[in-house]
C-alpha cells in the first residue's frame, strides 16, 4: 500500500516562509498524520494557522526591530536620490560635446567617472541592505520583501502608465525595457545581497552561489562600462543591443536569489542547521539618465 503524500504547497510554505528548519519537527509530526489519515483541508489549516500564529508573534516580539530596519533602509536610498544629482551633475553635462572627441584623455576619465559612480551606487545599496539585515535578524526574508515594496511602492505610478499607455497605444515607442529593468535589477539585488548577508557566505567558497554572484557582478561591471564608453562614443551600438546585457544581469542576479533562497546544505541562515533542499541608487540613477 502506497503511502499518501502530503499537500506539497502547504508544505513549501512552512519551508520556504516558516524557514526551513524551525518547522521541520512539525512538518514531520504533520506528514505522519496525514498518512494515518487526517484530510487535504486540516493539513492546510495546520500549516496556515501555524504561520499565523508565527507571524503574530514576529510583530509582537520584533516589531521595533522590523520597522525600524525598514526606515533605516528606505532613508539611506532617499539620502542617495536626494544628493545623485548633484554627485552625477558634472559627468552627464556636455556628454554631446565629449561624444564628437571619444578617444581622448577627457572622454576617458569622463567613462572612469560614469564606471566608479555606477559602481559606488551598487556599494551603497550593499551596505543598506546589510544594514537592514543587521537590524533585524530574525526574518530576514520578511524585512527584505517588505523593504523592497517599500522602495519601489513611489515609482510604481509611473511604471503602470507606461505599461498602459504601450498596452493601448500601438505608436508608442518608448521601449518598456529601459523603464522597467532598473527597478527589477534593484529589487533582485536588494533580495541577492540581503540572503548573502543572512546566509553568511563568502566568495572564498566554492559552489553555484558563489559562481553565480561572481558572474552577476562582473556583468554588471562590464555592462556599465559599456553603457558609459557609450555616452561618450567610444563604441556603438543600437538600443535593441544595449537590451542583452541588462537581460544578462536580471537573469544571473535571479537565478542567484533562486539559489540563495531555496535552503541547502552548502549555506546556513543566521546560524541554523542545514535544511534539506525541498529605488534605489540604480533605479534613480536610471531616471536621471
Amino acid at each position: 500500500m502506497s503511502s499518501r503524500i502530503a499537500p506539497r504547497a502547504a508544505t513549501w510554505l512552512l519551508e520556504r516562509v516558516g524557514g526551513g528548519s524551525r518547522f521541520e519537527p512539525l512538518i514531520g509530526d504533520l506528514a505522519e498524520q496525514f498518512e494515518e489519515g487526517r484530510s487535504r483541508l486540516w493539513y492546510w489549516r495546520q500549516a496556515v494557522g501555524t504561520l499565523a500564529i508565527d507571524l503574530a508573534q514576529t510583530i509582537r516580539l520584533h516589531a521595533f526591530s522590523f520597522i525600524a530596519a525598514v526606515v533605516v533602509g528606505c532613508a539611506s536610498i532617499w539620502l542617495w536620490d536626494a544628493g545623485w544629482p548633484h554627485l552625477a551633475q558634472p559627468l552627464y553635462a556636455n556628454l554631446a560635446a565629449v561624444s564628437q572627441h571619444p578617444w581622448t584623455a577627457q572622454a576617458g576619465l569622463r567613462v572612469a567617472g560614469l564606471e566608479m559612480i555606477g559602481v559606488l551606487a551598487d556599494v551603497l545599496l550593499f551596505v543598506t541592505v546589510w544594514a537592514v539585515i543587521r537590524i533585524h535578524r530574525s526574518h530576514p526574508r520578511a524585512v527584505l520583501s517588505v523593504f523592497v515594496v517599500a522602495v519601489t511602492a513611489p515609482y510604481i505610478p509611473i511604471l503602470a502608465r507606461s505599461v498602459i499607455h504601450a498596452a493601448t497605444d500601438p505608436r508608442v515607442t518608448t521601449p518598456l525595457v529601459p523603464i522597467l529593468m532598473p527597478f527589477l535589477w534593484q529589487a533582485l539585488c536588494i533580495f541577492a545581497a540581503g540572503l548573502w548577508v543572512a546566509r553568511r557566505l563568502s566568495f572564498t567558497g566554492r559552489g553555484r552561489p558563489h559562481f553565480v554572484a561572481i558572474l552577476a557582478v562582473s556583468l554588471c561591471v562590464l555592462a556599465g562600462l559599456a553603457r558609459a564608453a557609450g555616452r561618450v562614443g567610444e563604441i556603438t551600438y543600437t538600443l535593441h543591443e544595449s537590451y542583452v546585457p541588462d537581460v544578462l544581469n536580471v537573469g544571473s542576479v535571479a537565478y542567484l536569489v533562486l539559489l540563495l533562497w531555496r535552503p541547502g546544505r552548502t549555506s546556513r541562515m543566521s546560524g541554523e542547521p542545514p535544511t534539506h533542499a525541498g529605488g534605489g541608487p540604480r533605479a534613480q540613477a536610471a531616471k536621471s539618465e
